[in-house]
Formats: C-alpha cells, sequence, structure tokens
C-alpha cells in the first residue's frame, strides 16, 4: 500500500502543476474569434485575413524575396543582421519591408522541417496590439498570407471553429 502511494504522487503532483498553468489565463477574460479572422500589422500598416492555427507553435507571414543585408551562409551568424523582403495581403497590396532577425527557427510542417528567420511584429485585432516573433515564409499558394499561431493567441483568446470572422478588412 505504502509503495502504490509512493508511485501516486508524483502523478498528483504534475496535475495540480498542470492544473496551476492553466489557470494562469481566466477563460472569463479572452475574446472568442474564428478560424479566420481580420488583423492588422502595425509595423507594415497593412490587414490581413488571418487563418488562426491552434495547432502552430508560432505566427508566420508570407515574405517574398527575403534578403539578408550583409548575410552569411551560416543562418544563426544572421541573428541581429537586418532582413528585407516583400509581402502581400489577400487583396495584393504589396510593401517592402526591413527589420532585424530576432531568431532562426525549425519549423515542422507537413513537408517536414524548415529553418526560417523570425522578426519581432506588432498585430492586432480589435485594436488588441500583441508583439510576437514571427516566422518569415513564401505563403503565395495559400489563401491567407498571415498565420497566426499559440503565440499570439496566449492567454488572450479562445477559437471557435464554427464562427464566421467577426471583423473586416475596415475594422
Amino acid at each position: 500500500m505504502k509503495r502504490r502511494s509512493l508511485l501516486v504522487i508524483p502523478f498528483l503532483c504534475l496535475g495540480a502543476s498542470l492544473g496551476a498553468q492553466a489557470s494562469q489565463c481566466p477563460t472569463d477574460e479572452m475574446i472568442i474569434i474564428g478560424e479566420k479572422e481580420f488583423v492588422h500589422v502595425q509595423d507594415l500598416n497593412m490587414d490581413y485575413r488571418a487563418r488562426i492555427d491552434t495547432g502552430a507553435t508560432r505566427t508566420s507571414l508570407h515574405a517574398m524575396n527575403i534578403e539578408v543585408l550583409d548575410g552569411v551562409e551560416d543562418l544563426e551568424a544572421n541573428i541581429g543582421k537586418q532582413v528585407r523582403f516583400i509581402t502581400a495581403n489577400e487583396m495584393g497590396e504589396k510593401h517592402q519591408h526591413q527589420a532585424e532577425i530576432v531568431a532562426v527557427r525549425s519549423i515542422k510542417n507537413s513537408l517536414g522541417t524548415e529553418v526560417r528567420y523570425s522578426i519581432a511584429m506588432t498585430i492586432e485585432r480589435a485594436e488588441k496590439p500583441k508583439t510576437v516573433q514571427v516566422n518569415l515564409r513564401d505563403r503565395g499558394r495559400m489563401d491567407d498570407k498571415i498565420l497566426i499561431g499559440r503565440d499570439w493567441l496566449n492567454c488572450d483568446y479562445l477559437v471557435d471553429v464554427s464562427q464566421n470572422p467577426t471583423l473586416s478588412y475596415a475594422d
């Protein structure tokens, strides 16, 4: 009997720990959004229709012609350098942007693992801005040019996939 109790104690502690983590974000203060939402990227002064993906850890932005200024082959050595790229939203509006590389991330997707540059960007919905590290990827073949991951959703939003976008480009 004593031995069984000792085996159960670590699991009880783990459960209490996970419960404490979950309660750090009170759901009554979270906003419910759908699987598609309209967001504004402050750094670009552009609006996007975003795909909300609770399976994605990080947020990803459509970026073409990615060029590291004074870059070297070793991607990690480019952290702190400037990256220049062109982005476009679903309406065809384009913008060239330059920002500091803050990280290099290995991103897993259906094709395998890709290594991508990350930059800091402020993305807002309904005048509620949040700054996250956004990885750059050519999403030209995808309908939605920005994918919002859990990094942006964390503690602020709950996703209801049956819900339609609650805002539009004009909001």
